[in-house]
């Protein structure tokens, strides 16, 4: 090898009509291509490194499921067995109307004969579709000799370090109603409320039909002595009986009540623009809404009022009851029931949903099952849990459109007419 010092590679470097003299060298030029810089180097890059976040890795497994409780089957059965089961529990979710894909993916171990080991992973398209499935295959019953247990696979080692503590739920115990009416029906006067709202200001009134005036009750002065503000820039709804007043925000609805109208609990869903309470205000829907492509799997929410605990959520319905946007589910005339139309390849049918469960609600039969009558629209009685169902007529059924009126649970229909 043939040793070159750092004027000779620079004169072979440079253009012939460069005249390079090493007493009148550039001083940056000669730092570029000087090698004592990997120290410089090195700190550079390990800045570079320490700006830089790091990588980290995820471990958890959101839409996966572990299921104990299946049969013990031999090799030659393994396959079967899966057939099976996938079969069985896709009728179920059908039949309890969960909007469960079919292209579930089941893991399933195998003993050191082939066999199965009565246990399944199951992985679901998203973490929603794994939450609804775990409520149907918690104690499921296969068959008389074997009932499911489900558990998330990320709550396995919270289980198995917990085995030996016994530890309570969680409770969020919510507010009481004590004070909620009594401030204003039990005065000696009966006064409406209302509210108004102008430029920034919510203002809660009441009207005393003797004096003819209004009189103010609350304009939020706490908040603002608090530097908050009592109303907001959306919109503003009462409760069925005036019990709350719900303010709609951009992280979600707050209610308020009381003689000073204190805030009494907060629903967290975003971008809110529709809410329906039960008849009684024991339950609270909202609706971001969200439809068609941006539609997601808490569209609607069901909540508890007094806990503020989320019941259940669904995607936007694409049809409605009443043919509008909103609303999407309908309550019955004491708030035990709520029901929403479904669409479906074999036609429409009524879901009919059972508070507080929000699971489907049985018929008189103990069956939990749709109403399949290709329902155009529907409405509950206001004061009985009777259904009233639009069927329209069809290319294969040229009949005139018929209204159908039946009694729930029994589904027992007593009415029905042709209309045109």
């Amino acid at each position: 090898m043939v040793a070159v010092t750092l004027e000779e590679l620079i004169l072979r470097l440079l253009p012939c009509s460069f005249i390079y003299s090493s007493d009148k060298h550039d001083p940056e030029l000669m730092q570029w291509l000087s090698d004592d810089d990997e120290e410089k180097d090195e700190q550079d890059l390990q800045h570079y490194i320490e700006k830089e976040p790091p990588i980290t890795l995820d471990t958890s497994f959101k839409r996966t499921l572990i299921v104990l409780g299946l049969p013990v089957v031999p090799a030659e059965k393994f396959d079967r067995l899966w057939v099976v089961i996938r079969k069985t529990l896709n009728k179920e979710f059908e039949k309890k109307g969960c909007e469960i894909s079919k292209d579930y993916i089941i893991d399933a171990p195998k003993d050191e004969h082939g066999g199965s080991k009565g246990i399944a992973f199951f992985t679901f398209q998203t973490e929603f579709q794994a939450g609804i499935a775990i409520r149907v295959l918690r104690n499921f019953r296969l068959d008389s000799q074997h009932t499911f247990k489900a558990i998330r696979l990320d709550d396995f080692d919270r289980v198995i370090s917990d085995e030996n503590k016994c530890l309570p739920a969680l409770k969020n115990f919510g507010f009481t109603r004590h004070d909620l009416r009594d401030w204003w029906l039990k005065q000696e006067h009966v006064r409406e409320q209302f509210v108004l709202r102008y430029a920034d200001q919510t203002e809660i009134n009441c009207f005393d039909p003797l004096e003819r005036e209004p009189t103010l009750v609350y304009n939020g002065e706490n908040e603002r002595a608090e530097g908050r503000r009592f109303g907001t820039d959306h919109r503003v709804e009462w409760s069925p009986s005036g019990s709350y007043l719900a303010i709609f925000r951009r992280p979600g609805i707050t209610l308020h009540g009381g003689e000073k109208f204190e805030l009494k609990i907060r629903f967290e869903h975003r971008g809110v623009c529709n809410i329906s309470f039960s008849p009684g205000e024991e339950y609270l829907l909202t609706w971001d809404g969200t439809k068609g492509p941006t539609a997601h799997d808490k569209s609607v929410c069901v909540w508890r009022v007094m806990t503020g605990d989320l019941l259940r959520s669904f995607p936007t319905p694409k049809m409605s009851p009443k043919g509008v946007d909103f609303p999407h589910f309908l309550w019955n005339y004491d708030g035990t029931y709520i029901a929403r139309l479904n669409q479906t390849t074999g036609g429409n049918e009524i879901l009919v949903y059972k508070l507080p469960e929000m699971v489907l609600a049985n018929d008189t039969s103990g069956k939990s099952a749709p109403f399949k009558y290709c329902a155009e629209k529907f409405d509950w009685s206001p004061n009985n849990n009777i259904l009233s169902i639009v069927i329209p007529g069809s290319l294969d059924t040229p009949a005139l459109p018929m209204i159908r009126t039946l009694q729930f649970p029994c589904k027992l229909t007593f009415i029905q007419r042709a209309y045109c």
